[in-house]
């Protein structure tokens, strides 16, 4: 496994100074700044403030709900990126169970994924999840298929990509303290699949290249 390149960052995460991650390599940082419809990460404006300080890529990403349709979640969350400062260009969408109440339907993550496209062409929609993707058995015309799948896969071994996807692009390998040594904050870690060369990798969600 090679060095994490990649980032999340929440408010479940305490950061201080991010200088030590470009030292290390890191390249970029996904930040959480709404859930469902009315939920805002309030860190996300201090968070980001720390990504762009250390001269590293920033991303912003949405929790999806099932209590709202996902054109609303797409409008909020836009909004609130606004009103932080606008919008960057990598923009994700996290598919997950969602614990403390209704989890997203695949229709709902269409509509998520093409109100911001229509709204916002030029950046770049990336998909997050792991478990419940594969439970949606999204069709292969399905927009999700065209957005670049970010993995969440707690394992040591190089994770199987989640169909219709034929390769995933990110991967969350650890949601635990210590994925970069000696780190004085609490990170998650994330690698890149072995078909891209990190810094291509990068370059290409960024548009860069």
């Amino acid at each position: 496994m090679t060095a994490p390149l990649i980032l999340d960052l929440s408010h479940h995460n305490t950061v201080r100074d991010l200088h030590f991650a470009a030292a290390a390599g890191i390249g970029a940082a996904i930040v959480k700044v709404t859930q469902g419809l009315g939920g805002h990460d309030q860190m996300y404006a201090p968070h980001a403030a720390k990504v762009k300080e250390a001269g590293l890529r920033l991303g912003a990403y949405h929790f999806g709900s099932g209590a709202a349709s996902g054109a609303a979640q797409a409008q909020y969350f836009l909004k609130m990126l606004v009103a932080d400062g606008g919008i960057p260009q990598v923009l994700a969408l996290d598919v997950e169970n969602n614990p403390g109440g209704v989890t997203m339907n695949l229709p709902q993550a269409e509509e998520f994924v093409n109100t911001v496209r229509a709204a916002h062409p030029i950046s770049t929609v990336i998909v997050y999840g792991g478990s419940l993707l594969r439970e949606m058995r999204i069709p292969s015309t399905s927009c999700l298929a065209t957005c670049p799948l970010w993995i969440a896969a707690y394992t040591s071994g190089v994770p199987k990509t989640i169909p219709p996807w034929t390769s995933w692009m990110l991967w969350q390998y650890t949601d635990k303290q210590g994925a970069i040594p000696d780190a004085p904050d609490t990170l998650d870690g994330y690698d890149l699949t072995t078909t891209h060369d990190g810094l291509a990798t990068l370059q290409h969600l960024w548009n860069e290249s």
